[in-house]
């Protein structure tokens, strides 16, 4: 007897703190007004992908949970059926199992749910999120109804030639107006690079908050233009918009980077002098970056015990940590004068 056939229906099902799903193969197709039948042959694979540190003892009760769940849909009811699978796709990109994602969406197909909007656009996060983007744009644009969240979806595959022709769809057709996309557009050009594209995006948009400015500012900062980061950090409070922590730590890193720790250093103590909000671990690592970065180890570990001792917990956590990252270094050569 198949695991899924030994499940009886009335089982408890919980998909809340799913740590192992199923990959399910040999699925017998039927129409939308039957129930999936899974035949006891069917093969059945736990990927081990629980939460990091933690065992996969609870692993069976889970998967037999999700074998239930997947048995059990109600396929004649669209509203249960979307719900599920877009409870299982949201899994599936929670615990960074692409291949899971690619079974579920080859059920669909053979089972005969029909993808909606809501359903399509969580099969289509799924791909982006792994960054697909050949498979991504494909369902994309077999999509018959496209929503604010799939076109914010496949504009976060930051890929070039896809985010232009993408945009350049949306503006053919009417649908740039809407700010959430204009966002997620943005943040695509800014992330590929493509800085001239965002800014005339930029400059188009009525409402710029924060957010809108942020991207802005560290985008020309960690594209090398600095110049015009400081620019648009100058123009932001000139619009009324307070800079928040992202802001300044945008300015910090780019200081930092490129040599100019004094100034790094005064926008750092700026920043602590403020009453919204104080530097927090990121800021500490663009100064000891910085500073190891040209030279000035020394000072790089004074601001490193600095950081120790103002209890601001260093940001490299790993258990096995990255070699490069400033505040391992720091720590190791802290270490050695202890």
């Amino acid at each position: 007897m198949g695991i899924i056939s030994a499940i009886p229906t009335s089982s408890p099902l919980n998909l809340n703190n799913l740590e192992a799903l199923p990959i399910i193969n040999n699925v017998t197709p039927c129409n939308s007004r039957q129930r999936p039948r899974i035949s006891s042959s069917s093969t059945i694979t736990t990927l081990p992908f629980g939460k990091p540190h933690e065992s996969n003892e609870n692993n069976a009760n889970l998967l037999l949970n999700t074998c239930a769940l997947l048995h059990c849909i109600d396929l004649s009811d669209p509203d249960e059926c979307s719900q599920t699978y877009a409870l299982i796709f949201k899994n599936c990109r929670r615990f960074g199992v692409v291949e899971l994602g690619f079974q579920v969406h080859a059920r669909l197909i053979v089972t005969g749910v029909q993808l909606c909007a809501f359903l399509s656009t969580q099969v289509l996060e799924v791909y982006c999120k792994f960054g697909l983007i050949d498979d991504a744009r494909r369902l994309f644009d077999g999509m018959s109804e496209r929503n604010v969240f799939s076109w914010t979806s496949i504009m976060g595959l930051r890929n070039r030639k896809v985010g232009k022709e993408v945009y350049e769809y949306m503006m053919s057709i009417g649908f740039e107006g809407n700010p959430f996309v204009k966002k997620s557009v943005l943040d695509m050009f800014v992330k590929c690079g493509m800085m001239d594209f965002a800014r005339k995006l930029f400059e188009e948009m009525e409402f710029k908050d924060v957010v809108v400015w942020n991207m802005m500012v560290s985008g020309y900062a960690s594209n090398g233009d600095f110049e015009q980061a400081l620019k648009c950090f100058e123009d932001m409070k000139l619009a009324g918009v307070m800079p928040d922590r992202v802001t300044w730590n945008s300015i910090i890193a780019g200081y930092a980077r490129k040599g100019q720790l004094e100034k790094a250093f005064n926008c750092f103590d700026e920043m602590k002098g403020l009453d919204d909000f104080t530097p927090n671990v990121v800021s500490w690592t663009a100064l000891i970056a910085g500073n190891e970065q040209h030279g000035h180890s020394s000072l790089a570990l004074q601001v490193f015990r600095q950081m120790l001792i103002e209890r601001v917990k260093p940001l490299q956590v790993l258990s096995q940590p990255v070699p490069t990252c400033p505040c391992f270094n720091m720590a190791r050569r802290y270490m050695r004068t202890v």
